[in-house]
């Protein structure tokens, strides 16, 4: 079974609860945020993508062995384009992050296992380029 759950970053925080709530137990549930440096650009991320105005969107996600060369998912749809790549380490996402938002990319999500360090890796590595969000988790993922 799976034993947790990550939301993107279009869920509120009141939809994570709900999750929780539903699945009583069962998974961790967790939900992307930002911090206060990426609002800005999330919050014209959000006003284009309400416009209907093409966004680039990326998810990276920390998964040990992952080729991201092999281990990647680009979807377009309405004028949004959106890439999913798997990668192996955090050297690895810091390099992709660079890559992404030279080629346009104007948010990012992380995703996986993703600690502090590595997280704030990639956020220096964009610097301001593009919001990058990444997986939390509330208290009660503490119990236990």
């Amino acid at each position: 079974g799976v034993d947790r759950i990550a939301l993107c970053g279009g869920f509120a925080l009141p939809w994570r609860a709900r999750v929780a709530a539903a699945v009583a137990g069962r998974a961790l549930v967790g939900s992307v945020g930002y911090a206060f440096e990426s609002l800005a650009g999330v919050a014209a991320y959000k006003a284009n993508f309400e416009a209907g105005r093409p966004s680039r969107e990326a998810l990276i996600s920390l998964e040990p062995g992952a080729d991201p060369a092999a281990d990647r998912s680009v979807r377009e749809a309405g004028g949004h384009h959106t890439t999913m790549i798997a990668v192996p380490d955090t050297e690895t996402a810091v390099r992709i992050a660079r890559g992404l938002v030279a080629d346009g990319v104007t948010l990012i999500e992380l995703f996986g296992d993703f600690d502090s360090a590595g997280t704030a890796a990639v956020i220096e590595a964009v610097d301001g380029r593009s919001p990058v969000g990444w997986v939390g988790y509330g208290t009660e993922s503490l119990a236990g």
